[in-house]
């Protein structure tokens, strides 16, 4: 298996990161890649009348015209195997979900949903949110072809998602406590508890192989990643039912089964890296291990992490608040709203995967000195998703009935499923391309407006807005539903703004001077390092107390 993960079998071993800046290649061996525009570093010191880095005439006079075709071929390269790979990822949860519904109680059934929803919240959430600063920071540095800038910024999200666990594993550890003590049920309280312990074994793996994700991706090679999502999805249906079945564990055996899964994808994660980075002339142990500069520099890291993760914890921590209020409606309308979330979860797939997309496309466009095709790749990413979403809702309109009976037999929940279907058709369209916008922005850096907007429209309008609609307005759940498309329709026209108004020649030419200052820095610090590690072997071998 490993072997089929290899850079010869996926086209990567002609594409070296020495060779000539080619910051936009996505290695897809059936799509041929456009030639790059020659990269012009931007000179010390220039600076235009306002005092600010110049250079934004010279980048427009040496960078191609964006053109439609190739750029469309590079965002479905990147779309298609992010959206597998994330689709993976939401069968396992479906898989502990199905297993536990064919071999418990409804207690055992319901810990899962209470399980998973504690670890999205107090752990998955903050961890991949700080990952999720890769976005930013390799997409520019690959793009400038700063590439051991790049490995250190690994280095360090690899360190600061460790150091989440210190609070993230007590927290977990007793959340059965914790449920006890807001009056969960005492049975659904203990089986969550025992997931979640289990669980946290893996947390770390899970951690890992998501910052070697976004590394990857961010790189342009979205494919391994999605092959070992895929791989690990068909296996954890085995594990799942070897624990569950097998060995009649209960929640605690889905939760193991969720802890070998993630350790598995870490461990392939790792093997892809170890195999591939000297094709991609990248050093093995700072691919896979922390080196000294990865042990500094966590506050600019957080600088960027910490806008990063609010845009991704707000979002979804949402959802998890409403699914509490739409309890207090009753059964039904509960029932209608866990329904048409589990269609929704799919169904927005290909947005998350065009959000991937973006981030890394306009982000390598910037850090490659290219601005107009930074602007042009975010407004064509915009584009596409409006298609694609304008063919997931005609479809789910036209098929709302046969969703709707394919999710609950009971004929008021299935009645008020529809209503919600037709509902968040229209509410998408605002949803899913505020949420490539969002990505845009992560490209281009500007994470905290982003994280700003998603805290004022989730927040400030959507969730007090839901509950007047849903309680004193009367209109109950529906009207949780159209607060959504209010909510996220004003965060696409803050977005839409901000994209509009960028000027993206300063923000390459700030980024040319930021990635020619900070890769010169690390590429001084990897010497640095390395230097200290042959005189500590020297030192050694020299002492008499060694026995050398």
């Amino acid at each position: 298996f490993g072997s089929s993960l290899g850079a010869r079998s996926l086209g990567l071993g002609a594409r070296r990161c020495h060779r000539p800046p080619a910051p936009l290649l996505v290695a897809v061996p059936w799509w041929p890649t456009p030639p790059a525009a020659p990269r012009r570093p931007l000179s010390r010191g220039m600076t235009d009348a306002a005092g600010g880095p110049r250079g934004g005439e010279a980048f427009l006079a040496s960078e191609d015209v964006p053109k439609l075709v190739p750029t469309l071929r590079q965002v479905a390269a990147l779309a298609v195997p992010n959206v597998v790979g994330y689709l993976m990822t939401l069968i396992n949860e479906l898989t502990n979900t199905v297993v536990m519904g064919h071999s418990g109680n409804n207690a055992a059934l319901a810990a899962v949903g209470l399980a998973n929803m504690m670890q999205n919240c107090f752990g998955l959430s903050v961890g991949f949110g700080i990952a999720g600063a890769l976005d930013t920071l390799v997409s520019q540095a690959h793009g400038a072809q700063q590439h051991e800038l790049a490995c250190q910024q690994l280095q360090r999200a690899r360190m600061l998602v460790t150091l989440q666990l210190v609070w993230m594993i007590p927290l977990l550890w007793f959340s059965g406590d914790l449920l006890a003590l807001i009056h969960q049920d005492p049975e659904v309280a203990r089986d969550a508890g025992e997931y979640n312990r289990a669980s946290v074994w893996g947390l770390f793996g899970t951690f890992q192989f998501e910052v070697t994700r976004k590394f990857l991706q961010n790189r342009g090679c979205a494919i391994p990643p999605a092959l070992i999502n895929a791989g690990t999805a068909v296996l954890h249906v085995g594990w799942c039912t070897f624990f569950v079945l097998y060995l009649k564990m209960g929640n605690a055996g889905a939760g193991y089964a969720n802890a070998v899964t993630w350790w598995t994808q870490f461990v392939i994660g790792s093997l892809y890296l170890f195999v591939t980075s000297r094709r991609e002339g990248l050093r093995r142990r700072s691919v896979l291990w922390i080196e000294g500069p990865g042990l500094r520099e966590w506050g600019q890291y957080m600088k960027t992490a910490v806008p990063a993760t609010i845009q991704l914890c707000t979002e979804w921590w949402f959802w998890e608040i409403c699914a509490l209020i739409v309890g207090y409606l009753g059964e039904v309308p509960l029932a209608a709203h866990v329904a048409t979330l589990s269609w929704v979860a799919l169904s927005f797939m290909p947005a998350i995967g065009i959000n991937a997309s973006t981030a890394m496309l306009v982000g390598n466009a910037l850090g490659a000195n290219q601005p107009r095709k930074a602007r042009y790749t975010a407004w064509v990413c915009v584009g596409v998703n409006v298609v694609v979403w304008s063919l997931i809702a005609v479809g789910t309109v036209a098929f709302r009935n046969v969703l709707a009976r394919a999710y609950t037999s009971e004929d008021d929940v299935r009645a008020l499923m529809e209503t919600l279907l037709c509902i968040f058709a229209g509410a998408g369209f605002f949803d899913s391309t505020q949420n490539v916008m969002g990505g845009a922005l992560r490209g281009i850096g500007k994470n905290t407006l982003a994280a700003i907007s998603y805290i004022v429209c989730y927040y400030g309008v959507m969730l007090p807005g839901g509950i007047a609609a849903a309680f004193p307005l009367g209109f109950g759940v529906q009207g949780i539903w159209a607060s959504f498309a209010v909510g996220t329709g004003l965060a696409t026209v803050i977005f839409s703004l901000a994209l509009a108004r960028t000027d993206y020649r300063k923000l390459a030419a700030e980024s040319a001077a930021r990635m020619e200052r900070e890769g010169q820095q690390a590429k001084e610090a990897a010497e640095a390092s390395r230097l200290a590690r042959e005189v500590a072997a020297s030192s050694r071998l020299s002492d008499p107390s060694t026995g050398a």
